[in-house]
C-alpha cells in the first residue's frame, strides 16, 4: 500500500509562478533576486495558510540556486513558538557568525516570530540591524501587531492576503483533475467557502471531503458534512419567496435543521445571497461577486426578476431577523418569520409604502399623492409651483406650497410636507418617574428580556436638570449594555411622562472592594476599630499579636 500524502505538501509549490493569490508579493521578491536588492531582513505577514513560509523557503532555495552543491545547510528554520528565549536567539546569533560552506547566502526562517519573548526581541536587535553581508532572515507572523516597532523599523514588509474563494476554487480542481477524482462544481465551491481564504485550510478539506465521499465530491454531501447551503439552495428558495409562497421554503428549512444544518448559518447564507442580488443590479458592482460564471448568470437571471428597491427591502427583514436570532428563546421561529415577511412583500404595496406623520395634535395622517392620480388643473398648479389643496379624509383641506413637495423618482410620487409640531415638554416628577420605570421592568420581565431587566435593577432611576435620568452601574461592562439597549425604555418614559427632551445618563459607580483580613495585625487592628479600649491591654500587658 502507498504512502498517503496530505494535499497541502504534496502540492506545495516549488517556484513563485506556483503561488496562488499573492502576486504583489512573489512579483516583488522575484524582481528583487534578478536586480540582486536583496534585503537582509524581512517580515512576513498575514493570516494562516496563505503562503509565508513557502514563500520563504522558495526565496531562500532562488537566491542560492546557480549552485550546483546540496543547499539543506544554508536554510535554517526556527519555530519562535516552542523556542521563544534569550538563549535560543544566543545560539542563533552564533550561527549567524559562520559563513555558509556552499552557496552565497545562509538564509534564518523564524515562525511565528510574535511569539519570541520581550527580552529575546532585545537580544535580536543589534543582529538584526546589522547582520553580516552573507545572512538573510525571514520573519513569518500571523500577528504583526505583536511585533515591537523596533524590530518592524529593521526590516522589509511584505502583507500577505486572504486567497480570493475563486481561486481557491480553481487550484483544487486542477488537483481534483490531477488525481483522477469525479466532482460537481458546486461541492468545490462549498470547500473554497470554507477555507475562508486559506489555501493550507481549502487543501485539508478537500483530503478529508475526497475520503468521506469516496473520491467522489458532490454537492450534497458535501454541504451535510460542512454544514454549508450551495448557492443553488438560496436561489430555489427565493424563487419561491419572490411569488409570495413561504410554505415552500419553511418546508425546506425545518428539513434542513433535521439534518443537522444550524439555522444562523442559514439565516446568514439567506442575508448574504440577497446581497449577492443587489450587487447584480448593477454590472460594476456584480464584479465583487468571487463566483464561477455559472453561479454567477443564476444569480443575476434572478435578480433581474426583482427591483432593487424590493431586494433592500427583502435584505433589510433578514438581517433584521439574523441579529434577532441568537437572543431569541424561539430562534428557528424567528427564521421562519424571516421567511414568512419576505414573502409577503408585495410590490405595489411597497410602491404605495406610507410611513406616517402627526399633521395636527388630535389628528395623525398620511397623505401621499400619486402624481399620475391627479387631474390636469392640479399638475399645471404643481408644474407652476402655486399652492395646492387637497382633501385630506376626515381632515378637512390642507394648503401646500410647491416647495413643500418631494418627488420621487422610482415611484412618481409627491409627499407632503407638514408644519413640525412642537415636542412635548411636560414637567417631570421624580415619583411618577420611578413609578413607570416600575411598569417597564415588569413588562420586559414577562417578555423574557433577563438580562435588561437585570440592569434596570441594578439602582434607582434619580431625576436631575429636570429632564436627565441618572441611574449607577458597577462596571463598564453593565454601562456599555444599557446604553446599547435602552432604546426602548427612553421611548416608552417619553410617552409616559409626556416630555420629548428626557435623556437618559448611565453613570459608572466603581463599588468599593470587600477587604478581607489576613495576618494577625490585620485582625488586631479591626478588633481595634471596635473597641479603642483594648490598645491599653496591649501595652500594660506587653502582648503580641
Amino acid at each position: 500500500m502507498s504512502d498517503f500524502v496530505v494535499s497541502a505538501l504534496k502540492y506545495r509549490p516549488k517556484k513563485f509562478s506556483d503561488v496562488v493569490g499573492q502576486e504583489a508579493v512573489t512579483k516583488t521578491l522575484e524582481n528583487a533576486i534578478a536586480t540582486n536588492k536583496i534585503p537582509n531582513a524581512m517580515i512576513f505577514c498575514g493570516p494562516r495558510g496563505v503562503g509565508k513560509t513557502t514563500c520563504a523557503r522558495i526565496f531562500a532555495n532562488e537566491i542560492n540556486k546557480h549552485q550546483n552543491n546540496d543547499l539543506a545547510f544554508n536554510i535554517f528554520e526556527l519555530d519562535a513558538a516552542s523556542n521563544n528565549s534569550v538563549s535560543d536567539i544566543r545560539n542563533l546569533i552564533e550561527q549567524v557568525r559562520i559563513p555558509p560552506q556552499t552557496g552565497k547566502f545562509k538564509v534564518f526562517i523564524i515562525d511565528e516570530v510574535h511569539m519570541l519573548s520581550q527580552t529575546a526581541f532585545n537580544a535580536f536587535l543589534k543582529t538584526l540591524e546589522e547582520p553580516p553581508k552573507h545572512v538573510v532572515f525571514i520573519l513569518a507572523t500571523t500577528e504583526k501587531e505583536k511585533i515591537i516597532p523596533t524590530i518592524l523599523s529593521r526590516c522589509q514588509i511584505f502583507d500577505f492576503k486572504r486567497i480570493k474563494p475563486i481561486e481557491v476554487k480553481s487550484f483544487l480542481i486542477s488537483i481534483a483533475e490531477k488525481e483522477k477524482i469525479k466532482f460537481e462544481e458546486g461541492a468545490i465551491d462549498l470547500i473554497s467557502q470554507k477555507s475562508d481564504g486559506a489555501m493550507r485550510d481549502g487543501l485539508s478539506i478537500f483530503d478529508r471531503m475526497v475520503t468521506f465521499t469516496n473520491s467522489n465530491l458532490n454537492s450534497k454531501d458535501v454541504s451535510l458534512n460542512l454544514n454549508l447551503l450551495d448557492k443553488s439552495t438560496y436561489v430555489e428558495i427565493c424563487e419561491k419567496l419572490f411569488i409570495g409562497d413561504f410554505s415552500k421554503p419553511i418546508i425546506m428549512f425545518n428539513d434542513l435543521i433535521s439534518n443537522g444544518f444550524d439555522g444562523f448559518q442559514f439565516i446568514d447564507g439567506l442575508c448574504r445571497h440577497i446581497r449577492d442580488l443587489i450587487m447584480c443590479h448593477d454590472i460594476s458592482t456584480a464584479d465583487l461577486l468571487d463566483l464561477d460564471s455559472k453561479t454567477k448568470e443564476k444569480i443575476i437571471l434572478q435578480s433581474k426578476n426583482k427591483s432593487k428597491e424590493i431586494l433592500l427591502f427583502a435584505l433589510d427583514i433578514s438581517n433584521e431577523y439574523s441579529l434577532k436570532y441568537k437572543t431569541s428563546i424561539n430562534p428557528n421561529l424567528q427564521v421562519e418569520l424571516c421567511l414568512m415577511q419576505i414573502a409577503s412583500i408585495d410590490e405595489e404595496k411597497k410602491k404605495n409604502y406610507i410611513k406616517p406623520f402627526d399633521l395636527t395634535k388630535n389628528q395623525k395622517k398620511t397623505d401621499i399623492i400619486n402624481y399620475a392620480e391627479l387631474n390636469t388643473k392640479d399638475k399645471d398648479e404643481i408644474n407652476n409651483k402655486k399652492p395646492i389643496k387637497i382633501n385630506i379624509s376626515g381632515g378637512g383641506v390642507s394648503e401646500l406650497s410647491i416647495s413643500s413637495i418631494k418627488y420621487k423618482s422610482e415611484n412618481k410620487t409627491i409627499e407632503k410636507n407638514v408644519t413640525e409640531i412642537k415636542p412635548s415638554n411636560n414637567l417631570i416628577i421624580e415619583e411618577e418617574l420611578k413609578s413607570k420605570w416600575m411598569i417597564f421592568l415588569k413588562e420586559i420581565i414577562k417578555k423574557g428580556e433577563k438580562n435588561l431587566a437585570a440592569l434596570l435593577q441594578l439602582d434607582t432611576p434619580r431625576l436631575k436638570n429636570k429632564i436627565e435620568v441618572h441611574i449607577n452601574v458597577p462596571n463598564q461592562t453593565n454601562k456599555i449594555e444599557l446604553e446599547k439597549n435602552s432604546v426602548d425604555l427612553v421611548k416608552y418614559l417619553k410617552k409616559e411622562l409626556k416630555n420629548d427632551y428626557l435623556i437618559l445618563i448611565v453613570n459608572l459607580v466603581e463599588v468599593d472592594k470587600k477587604k478581607f483580613i489576613y495576618t494577625s495585625e490585620e485582625k488586631y487592628n479591626n478588633l481595634k476599630m471596635k473597641n479603642p479600649e483594648i490598645e491599653k491591654y496591649k501595652k500594660n500587658f506587653f502582648l503580641e499579636y
